[in-house]
């Protein structure tokens, strides 16, 4: 007869959170997407200063495709009405993103608000729906 062991606590492979199944796989999964940190930016510019500010939007596009950054995704959209949008996902390690360190950056960022009927107004955003806009599957 074999004599039973006795733990204290519960036993440690029975726990469904264990870090090889499945339920773990999923769990890194969510971690990660949770780990993401989303902001949407919107902003409208003087009707003047919208070519400007596209040209700005377009030289951080230029050297984020050289500089090949990971941990970030980029999308900025201009309407009709000289109003931009972007949106700013960044997955680094301590959350914070890439993007102010490069110069392409920092030359938009200058005189934004002189460039704006409405200042740039950051909010977080949770992607409710995605549909290959976003790499996710």
């Amino acid at each position: 007869m074999r004599s039973k062991i006795y733990l204290p606590g519960p036993h440690p492979l029975a726990d469904p959170q264990r870090p090889w199944g499945r339920d773990a796989l999923l769990s890194q999964r969510v971690n990660k997407e949770n780990a993401m940190k989303r902001t949407l930016i919107r902003y409208k510019t003087k009707p003047e200063m919208a070519e400007k500010n596209a040209e700005l939007v377009a030289a951080v596009f230029a050297e984020l495709k050289a500089a090949q950054l990971d941990g970030v995704r980029y999308m900025t959209l201009r309407l009709e009405d000289d109003t931009f949008i972007h949106f700013v996902e960044s997955a680094t390690d301590d959350g914070s993103s890439p993007l102010p360190k490069l110069a392409a950056f920092q030359a938009f960022q200058s005189g934004i608000r002189d460039r704006c009927v409405e200042p740039p107004m950051p909010r977080g955003a949770t992607v409710v729906g995605n549909y290959r806009m976003l790499g996710e599957t």
